[in-house]
């Protein structure tokens, strides 16, 4: 057998081209797509199919009253409906859920740190998150080494990060900072708004 590509002679029964690789083998399984009595024969088990098993049952579901079949094809509308609706539901993650701060020193002179707890947020939605059709078309290959979650964690901060001399009771604003691609990106929405939170757990300055 010769290939149709490069010319190279294989034997008869290579499905690719040793040489360039091209498909020159028939599939196993369709070794009698082309043979005249396989087709007849296919073609008398499919009527023998359509007689004896989709015939009666057209006749049944036509033989229902009409007002039977129009329930039928409204349930069946409003499955598709519903599908359609679940399938372009993203999940929407509220950020404002997952921010902490961390105190430590003496109340007047403690330093209060601004983070995001990643470790609740992995918990929740690692398993969940997943890239969208538009993502891995553009990212091609190396979208199947990066795992959604830790893709997601590139494009989300939370600012500042540090402040000193802080007390008891003292409040620290925050700022989100989070890339417009995600959303795109991911199958979730963000959720969050600029705050602040109060500095709580210093100990009490010694005397």
């Amino acid at each position: 057998m010769y290939c149709r590509r490069c010319g190279a002679e294989n034997s008869d029964d290579a499905m690719f081209c040793e040489k360039c690789g091209e498909k020159i083998g028939i599939e196993k399984g369709n070794e009698d797509s082309g043979n005249p009595d396989r087709i007849k024969e296919y073609a008398g088990k499919a009527k023998q199919f359509a007689t004896e098993k989709v015939l009666p049952l057209y006749k049944k579901v036509m033989g229902l009253p009409w007002r039977v079949l129009i329930g039928i094809c409204a349930a069946v509308v409003l499955v598709i409906i519903i599908a359609c609706i679940c399938a372009n539901t993203k999940t929407t993650i509220d950020l404002d859920d997952y921010i902490l701060v961390k105190a430590t020193g003496y109340s007047g002179f403690g330093k209060a740190k601004v983070e995001i707890d990643w470790d609740s947020l992995e918990a929740e939605y690692r398993g969940k998150l997943a890239f969208t059709k538009t993502a891995r078309r553009e990212m091609g290959g190396s979208i199947s080494r990066t795992n959604p979650f830790d893709y997601m964690k590139t494009g989300i901060s939370v600012r500042p990060v540090m402040k000193e001399n802080v007390a008891n009771g003292d409040s620290i604003e925050y700022q989100w900072v989070v890339s417009e691609y995600l959303s795109s990106d991911l199958n979730c929405r963000f959720k969050y708004r600029n705050g602040s939170c109060t500095v709580s757990g210093l100990a009490a300055p010694e005397t």
